[in-house]
């Protein structure tokens, strides 16, 4: 692995750590937000590998947070990103993109999708924090969690490799946090 991208993962945790802690405040929620505070991401490693992530992420996200949640509600375009990105998972072990842990690394890396950490990890369950997140990094405080399609991903290519799961959003940069951290419970 990469030593930037390692050095990376280990100052992204430490502040992770300390949110979850308490020890760093967590921003303050908005009280109202439109698409266009969805458009400037937080992605300096990212960003680092290819000078054009920021139209990457930009395309991506006025796709995932544009006019879905509106004419179906949020609650089914959820699932809808959900979905997709667990049958990308799967569709990715099955087509021997993914074999390993470490393959979903690389292969979320490939795909801009952001940076994996493995936080903790047991027989029934594992956390999983995702750092420059496409679809929330850099976003405001909305007070919701906004990354189910990262979500679904990890659930879909985990149920191929170990067993039927789920992954649970439980912080966000929707929610204030500065990574998405992702409780998987394996069924």
């Amino acid at each position: 692995m990469d030593p930037a991208y390692e050095e990376r993962l280990r100052k992204y945790r430490e502040i992770a750590e300390k949110e979850m802690r308490g020890e760093k405040p967590l921003r303050g929620r908005v009280a109202s937000f439109t698409t266009m505070d969805f458009l400037n991401p937080a992605r300096p490693y990212m960003g680092s590998l290819n000078p054009d992530d920021t139209k990457y992420v930009v395309n991506f996200r006025l796709v995932r947070h544009s006019e879905l949640d509106r004419i179906v509600g949020v609650a089914a375009a959820n699932t809808l990103w959900y979905n997709a990105g667990k049958t990308l998972g799967m569709l990715a072990v099955e087509k021997g993109m993914i074999k390993s842990l470490d393959d979903l690394v690389n292969f979320v890396v490939n795909q801009r999708i952001g940076l994996v950490d493995v936080y903790k990890e047991s027989s029934n369950k594992a956390r999983i924090h995702v750092y420059e997140c496409i679809s929330c990094a850099g976003i405001p405080n909305i007070g919701r969690p906004v990354c189910h399609f990262e979500g679904g991903l990890i659930a879909g290519v985990l149920t191929k490799l170990v067993g039927r799961c789920k992954a649970v959003e439980t912080h966000c940069w929707g929610t204030g946090y500065s990574f998405c951290g992702f409780d998987v419970i394996f069924l």
